[in-house]
């Protein structure tokens, strides 16, 4: 049996998705805003890593970019938090030189997908390295459905397996009129018997022999007797 595999129902397009910026400057902000304008996710700024959260808890993000020295929450913890409560974001780490220490052990932690050095140095890279996160949010819930659904077709196999039945054993058969009888002592026509019992389905025609039997002037041919 072949199982057919589709495209996970509800795919969104990068136009759907969110990517979430959050640093305490300000006018780190907004240059980032002029140089995203352009491109076609929703982008959400944040000046810390409480408002961050408030605004987690609101609408959905599915990338996330952060500075890691913030004052209340460092962006370790926030990366952390955002993890628990969101385990398929995305989470990259947008930070100066100064704060290796801290990017090490986020890194070493399996918090981030990427590091990006501030300042931006080239707009382009910046660019590519933010969608290059998006597709593999896409990348990543696509697969995720592709298993769900696969889990699905599983289940229904192993249900269509569950109800095939094997005949075996010895069939009690009429000599005459050809029933059969079943463990109840109850005597069924042999199609429906075998019908309840197989996967099998009949279909009515009529051999040769019956045929002449029955429509001798259509069929006035007799035939070979079979076994």
């Amino acid at each position: 049996m072949m199982i057919r595999m589709q495209k996970p129902e509800g795919s969104v397009s990068m136009n759907d998705l969110a990517v979430m910026f959050v640093d305490d400057e300000q006018n780190v902000l907004d240059a980032l805003e002029r140089k995203l304008i352009r491109e076609p996710y929703r982008r959400i700024f944040a000046a810390s890593a409480l408002d961050a959260l408030e605004i987690l808890a609101r609408e959905p993000v599915h990338v996330i970019v952060t500075d890691m020295q913030m004052p209340g929450m460092d962006g370790l913890a926030f990366l952390r938090k955002a993890k628990d409560l969101y385990p398929e974001i995305v989470r990259l780490v947008f930070s100066g030189h100064t704060d290796v220490p801290l990017i090490l052990e986020t890194i070493n932690s399996g918090e981030v997908f990427r590091y990006i050095t501030k300042p931006v140095a080239e707009p382009a890279e910046f660019q590519a390295v933010i969608r290059q996160a998006v597709e593999y949010y896409l990348l990543r819930r696509d697969r995720r459905q592709l298993m769900e659904q696969l889990a699905e077709r599983n289940k229904e196999l192993e249900a269509m397996l569950a109800q095939v039945k094997q005949l075996e054993g010895l069939l009690p058969i009429c000599v005459g009129c050809k029933k059969i009888r079943d463990d109840t002592g109850y005597w069924q026509r042999i199609e429906k018997y075998i019908g309840a019992h197989s996967q099998v389905e009949f279909s009515h025609s009529l051999c040769p022999e019956c045929a002449h039997r029955l429509y001798s002037d259509v069929f006035p041919d007799k035939p070979q007797p079979t076994d």
